[in-house]
Formats: C-alpha cells, structure tokens, sequence
C-alpha cells in the first residue's frame, strides 16, 4: 500500500514542479508590472495595426519561454519515460533560472521601460502630507483639523 502511494506521489511530481514554475512566472510579472500600465491599450493596439510594443512586451518574452520550457522539459520526460523526480527538479530550476536571471532586469525595466506609471490614491498617501488646519494652543508640531 505504501508503494502505491510513493508511486502516485512522483507521478504528480512534474505537475507540481510544473505549477511552481508557474508560480515564479506570476511573481516576476507582478513584481514587473505592477504600478505600471501598457503604453496603449488593447483596443489602441487593434485600431492602429501595432500589436507589439517592442519596449513594454519585452517583459512578457521571459515568462512565456519559460512556460515553454517547463512544458517542453514535462513532455520530455512523459516520452522518454524518464523518473518523475529528477525530471520535476529539472522543471523548477529551468524556470527559476530563467526567471531571475532573463533579461530584462528589474531595474532596467524601471528605467527603460515603455510603460504609463499608474499612481493610486494609496500611493500619492504617502509621499504628501500637508497637514490641515492651524497649529493649537501653541504646542510646536501639533495641528488642530478644520472641519
């Protein structure tokens, strides 16, 4: 009974390998994109005939090639009838790799990136604090609200 569920366990291996890997791939665009948006939106991109943007799709090379690897290093094992273990540590470091060391890199993509900055009402929060209202009975530093 205990072999047939060691079985099933490397069985799943390279499905699980293959979902960690995929989580990478969702981390590194979240981190890419977030607070940004595309130069022109998807119906600007119809309209006017360029459907890719070179500067801002860039970001997108990275992932996909390294979904493409997972799946190709997944199908290769299934053919081959290759060991689930190894195979599945060959998927995650496949896609960790390429993850974070694809091109391009964070910080050349923040400031060579074509992209929109989006700021958030959360955002602007914390870089401006004005104050309101007029100091109180004197005390330095403290401020009375107008309402």
């Amino acid at each position: 009974m205990l072999e047939i569920a060691q079985g099933r366990a490397a069985a799943a291996m390279p499905g699980l390998a293959f979902m960690m890997g995929l989580m990478f791939v969702l981390s590194r665009l979240f981190a890419y994109l977030r607070g940004t948006a595309p130069p022109i939106s998807l119906l600007g991109r119809l309209r006017t005939g360029r459907f890719i943007v070179p500067g801002y799709d860039l970001v997108f090379v990275i992932p996909v090639i390294s979904i493409l690897v997972s799946l190709g290093l997944f199908a290769l094992a299934e053919s081959r009838g290759l060991e689930p273990v190894p195979i599945s540590g060959a998927i995650v470091a496949a896609a960790a790799l390429l993850n974070l060391a694809g091109y391009p890199q964070w910080i050349s993509w923040q400031l060579t990136g074509h992209f929109r900055h989006k700021f958030t009402q959360d955002a602007t929060k914390s870089f401006v604090n004005l104050g309101s209202g007029q100091p109180t009975d004197g005390k330095p530093g403290e401020v009375q609200p107008r309402y």
